[in-house]
């Protein structure tokens, strides 16, 4: 059960919209309000339900799942095209084609400025997560009531067990940190042949990568082998015209006009699940400490330090922190994207079908984050409005709700079971339930000195998928060969978890005063290139390591560290970025560093996470990359307010004997202007 602090307080939807809906059923009140473009949530027809990981979901609920695919496969379909409820203009409302959705004209825009208008979202913004949850309920509900209408489809015998799967009907999240299988190889400093291997494998799920699965179709209710709905987006003709394509400049020539991909390979321009999957594996530990961080550490309990990463004044950059929920998540549009994929590309990033699941996942974070933190909320103006935070409108989401001047805002969206959905992890007796269930759901998978990987919890171990509706192809009697599919299935009957190419490790053993974690902080103006670009950050004793490779696969170089993406669009054609280039909006992010650290440790070349070692050995090999969406990299000194510097977490031992201590260390940039400075003289 939840506590008493943190129930939702929102009016459910039956009494709210009782009378401007008439006396309907809550299905029929529904279908009403979506035809004439309402968010409403499904709690009113189905209850308050639990939110599902996409595996989870696949295994545990096949039916329910089934019926999912089947209506994102229906929504993304070409006679859906102009329909608002659609795959296709629901993907617009984040960025292209250029106009607005459903007659909404942005705040502050005219009506011949709305028809150039491109997306609605709030990016560098605290409004960033709520904005996205209620564009994530306009999706779940089309997807609904679509599910509904297939159900009808299926003969009489089998209706009533997809009206109950349909019930429980919710958008799936992608966990990044749950391992898959057992034994990943990817780029690293550790094994041989620039390679690092761990007993786990995290991986992008197969339920979304995999180009065909077996769905149940509604004629016979039998399982046929068909195209995948969530590995890609097919572009009907002229869902984005030239014009539209134009907007992106001259990255515009760099993604396919076609259909969506992630991890462009240049050769054959065609996608490449192997590199995404590398990247992934590569960002994993490091990336789990962020989220833990930002999840946890009281340096992120205001809303405004943990939803973004912006501020303007030299005094707000100095009071926020670096990194956030934000710019945690602009990392995954890279790592999922790649140069040249859809996702990493903020006007075209919707119209890949992963990018739910990752702002479901988002969402999640948000989730426990309000549950750890209950009593906390929005506690500023908008800069631009004037109005509390909280009340600033969510364009273009419509709402019958009381107060609300017909939009959806903060208040409105504060609670997740308003629309009709939770998630297991935030349901716990108390917020310090929560945070330990956090805890031990993940910090298993990440090292400090002295404290070596632990063994994944059982509700976390990699589940047996072989068994899985949508991946039963030997139920498929037709021509086309699926044995490529079946291989790509974990069996863990199969495959027993043995260590991949590791070295013997080291014994560590905490000793000294601090425990201590390192990270790579940067600041830069988010408009400093008018659109989305990438920061690198490598480890390399000479350039050659790292200029030998093709910039647009830096995110599998061995050599990498960490990365911070930043995600915007082009002033042209988007009001609320020309607004923060006029403003010179600055953006934060922060690259935990300590698993490489402790790699390099592990293979002799550092000899501890002091700052004796470690200091010298950053000042030395420590190097950066600013890359565009186009591959072209950028001198530090032409992308405005670019500043980095390092620092560390020193928490005192024994733990929790004292608070950690936040260092930084200055000297570091300073060593590594003076060797650029010195090269430039030569």
């Amino acid at each position: 059960m939840l506590s008493s602090a943190i129930k939702p307080v929102v009016k459910p939807f039956i009494d709210a919209t009782s009378t401007l809906l008439g006396g309907k059923t809550p299905m029929e009140k529904l279908r009403q309000a979506h035809k004439e473009g309402y968010v409403l949530g499904l709690g009113p027809v189905t209850g308050v339900q639990k939110r599902f990981e996409v595996d989870e979901m696949v295994q545990e609920l096949p039916d329910t799942y089934n019926l999912f695919l089947l209506a994102l496969d229906r929504l993304q379909s070409e006679a859906y095209f102009h329909d608002k409820n659609g795959f296709f203009k629901i993907a617009g409302i984040h960025g292209l084609p250029k106009g607005v959705w459903d007659g909404v004209i942005p705040a502050g825009q005219s009506e011949e400025q709305a028809k150039e208008n491109v997306g609605y979202c709030t990016h560098g913004s605290p409004l960033f997560p709520f904005w996205h949850r209620v564009y994530l309920a306009l999706l779940e509900q089309s997807l609904y009531v679509t599910i509904m209408d297939i159900v009808e489809e299926f003969p009489a015998s089998a209706k009533p067990k997809y009206k109950a799967a349909a019930r429980l009907f919710r958008l799936p999240y992608w966990d990044y940190y749950r391992p898959r299988a057992t034994g990943a190889k990817f780029p690293g400093i550790k094994g041989t042949g620039s390679t690092t291997g761990f007993d786990y494998d995290f991986y992008v799920p197969r339920a979304i990568t995999l180009k065909k699965v077996m769905i149940r179709t509604p004629q016979e209710d039998k399982l046929e082998l068909k195209e995948n709905p969530l590995r890609f987006t097919q572009f009907p003709k002229g869902v984005l015209t030239d014009n539209d394509w134009a907007a992106l400049g001259g990255e515009g020539t760099l993604y396919s006009k076609d259909r969506t991909f992630r991890h462009i390979t240049f050769d054959d321009l065609g996608g490449s699940t192997a590199q995404m999957n590398k990247a992934t594996n590569m960002r994993r530990e490091d990336n789990t400490r962020y989220m833990l961080s930002v999840m946890t550490a009281d340096i992120y309990t205001t809303i405004e330090t943990f939803c973004t990463d912006a501020g303007t004044s030299a005094t707000e950059m100095d009071e926020i922190s670096s990194g956030s929920m934000e710019a945690l998540h602009n990392d995954y549009h890279v790592i999922v994207g790649g140069a040249g994929g859809h996702m990493s590309n903020v006007p075209i990033a919707a119209f890949d079908p992963i990018f739910y699941l990752h702002h479901a996942n988002i969402d999640r974070y948000t989730a426990i984050w309000q549950n750890i933190n209950p009593k906390v909320w929005y506690s500023h103006q908008d800069k631009d409005s004037g109005l509390p935070l909280e009340k600033v409108e969510f364009r273009p989401f419509r709402t019958y709700g009381d107060g609300t001047n017909g939009w959806y805002n903060s208040d409105s969206s504060r609670y997740t079971e308003s629309f009709g959905y939770y998630y297991a992890d935030q349901r716990k007796a108390t917020p310090i339930a929560v945070k330990n269930h956090l805890k031990k759901q993940y910090e298993w998978s990440r090292r400090l000195w002295g404290v070596d990987y632990g063994s994944p919890p059982a509700s976390m171990m990699p589940r047996d998928l072989t068994k899985c509706q949508i991946f039963q192809y030997d139920e498929y009697k037709g021509d086309e060969s699926v044995e490529y599919f079946k291989s790509q299935l974990f069996d863990p009957a199969l495959e027993p978890l043995t260590p991949v190419d590791q070295l013997k490790r080291k014994p560590l053993a905490e000793t000294g005063v601090f425990s201590r974690e390192w990270y790579i902080d940067n600041k830069v103006n988010r408009l400093a290139l008018n659109g989305a670009f990438t920061i690198y950050w490598f480890l390399s004793e000479d350039d050659a390591s790292i200029d030998q490779s093709d910039p647009r696969l830096y995110i599998i170089n061995e050599r990498l560290v960490g990365l911070s993406h930043v995600f915007a669009m082009p002033v042209e054609i988007c009001d609320n970025c020309d607004a923060q280039a006029t403003q010179a909006l600055k953006i934060t992010n922060t690259s935990p560093i300590t698993a490489v650290l402790l790699d390099y440790i592990e293979v002799g070349e550092l000899g501890s996470l002091d700052p004796e070692h470690v200091v010298d050995f950053l000042s030395k090999r420590l190097k950066w990359r600013i890359v565009q969406g186009n591959g072209d990299v950028k001198k530090s000194e032409d992308v405005q307010g670019f500043t980095l510097g390092v620092s560390c977490k020193a928490t005192p031992l024994p733990r929790g004997s004292a608070d950690p201590l936040y260092l930084d260390y200055p000297q570091i940039e300073q060593a590594i202007s003076r060797r650029a400075a010195a090269k430039a003289t030569k």
